[in-house]
């Protein structure tokens, strides 16, 4: 923060050696080796958050002598200003994304839009919210090379492959169907368009070249995907199963409730699923494990049944049920804090973009409750507290009036 104030304020590119002098944190270095490792983390940092960190001359008699500036022109975006429906529209978006690496993001850039607009309008949480997840873990990794346009690397295993398969592929677009995310691109082994479910994807993705290097197809359309689709998961099938309440949400959004019933403690919903793909609602039973019973018809069930002695046989009885105890546990916990609470790791980056953000958008909300700025700001009072504290002490210079 205190270098970004700076670099902002100053009339004039700065040395190393000014900015030193200048930032406080800078001051404290134990040594210049110390400065240089921080100053060069720093930079890296900005940059990787979007800040225009330039780097020109600083003397024009001394070519090797380099200054930094921030150019507040193009540092701050002009003026946006929006109608009171778009902002709830906005709002409606950035809530759609439930995924981490996402919603913070959308989160953080409505946060953005609305700082100078104190008035504006909230969009209240309806009885149906849209929903879009993700929870592929390289979803990320691939999100990332489809807007870099570079290429991809990974081992995949196909519906019908008993191993997985080396794959090179230059991402073109990301798609969801049936709860799925799908990556259609160029296959650069087999030289033609594929479609690759990312929930097949065997380990890590990496990404390989420079960015930019390739051009997507201007007719990459969704209609081709969802034909790739039905015809990697196998010809629809039409099948009923008994699942537990509180349980199966992805089934149920597709099916249709035959029954319910009770059956001692639990209520259990007979549903019918007509015309789905048979892939795709077979691993989507087994993955209920015991709160999924009575799948018709018969040879779906088999299909049920392998799936999961699969697993057993990768994975062993003992490791099942070691892991499971725990997974469940770590997953209650997430679901009952939901947010980062103070004193729990968290990047650096990360807090100075949410800090960046939070200064504009309570200048403009002057007087506003703690729990309630806490809450709009997507964070807990006993972390709000810790940044208002941090942001207190931050400034271009050491005196009263030079901090926030």
């Amino acid at each position: 923060m205190n270098l970004v104030m700076t670099l902002l304020r100053t009339r004039r590119p700065l040395t190393r050696h000014e900015i030193r002098r200048t930032v406080e944190q800078y001051q404290l270095a134990a040594s210049d080796e110390a400065f240089e490792r921080m100053f060069e983390r720093d930079k890296d940092e900005l940059r990787e958050l979007g800040v225009p960190l330039d780097t020109v001359e600083a003397d024009a008699y001394f070519d090797d002598e380099l200054g930094y500036r921030i150019r507040p022109d193009e540092y701050v975006v002009p003026e946006i200003s929006f109608e009171p429906d778009e902002l709830v529209v906005l709002g409606l978006a950035a809530r759609t994304w439930s995924h981490g690496t996402l919603g913070g993001a959308a989160a953080q850039a409505l946060r953005k839009l609305e700082a100078t607009a104190p008035d504006s309008v909230d969009a209240a949480p309806g009885l149906v919210e849209p929903v879009l997840g993700a929870s592929e873990p390289t979803f990320p990794e691939i999100l990332r090379a489809v807007q870099e346009l570079r290429e991809i690397r990974f081992d995949y295993r196909g519906p019908r492959a008993s191993d997985p398969m080396p794959r090179r592929l230059q991402p073109w677009r990301l798609s969801q169907l049936r709860g799925h995310w799908y990556v259609t691109g160029f296959d650069l082994d087999r030289q033609q368009e594929r479609v690759f479910r990312l929930s097949r994807i065997v380990g890590e993705v990496r990404r390989h070249g420079r960015a930019g290097a390739y051009v997507v197809p201007a007719d990459v359309g969704s209609v081709d995907v969802a034909a790739a689709v039905v015809a990697a998961d196998g010809e629809p099938v039409t099948a009923e199963v008994e699942v537990r309440s509180g349980s199966g949400i992805r089934l149920r959004r597709t099916a249709q409730v035959v029954a319910e019933f009770p059956d001692g403690t639990d209520t259990w919903t007979r549903l019918r699923l007509e015309d789905q793909p048979a892939e795709w609602v077979v691993s989507s039973i087994a993955a209920l494990l015991g709160h999924a019973r009575a799948v018709e018809p018969e040879s779906l069930r088999a299909e049920v049944v392998a799936r999961l002695d699969a697993l057993i046989a990768a994975h062993g009885e003992d490791e099942i049920a070691r892991l499971a105890p725990a997974a469940e546990a770590a997953l209650g916990a997430g679901r009952a804090t939901g947010r980062r609470g103070h004193g729990s790791a968290e990047p650096a980056t990360e807090r100075l973009s949410r800090l960046l953000s939070m200064v504009p958008w309570l200048v403009h909300r002057q007087g506003i409750d703690l729990g309630e700025a806490a809450e709009r700001l997507g964070v807990g009072e006993e972390q709000l507290r810790a940044d208002l504290d941090l942001l207190f002490m931050c400034g271009y210079g050491s005196m009263p009036d030079e901090l926030i």
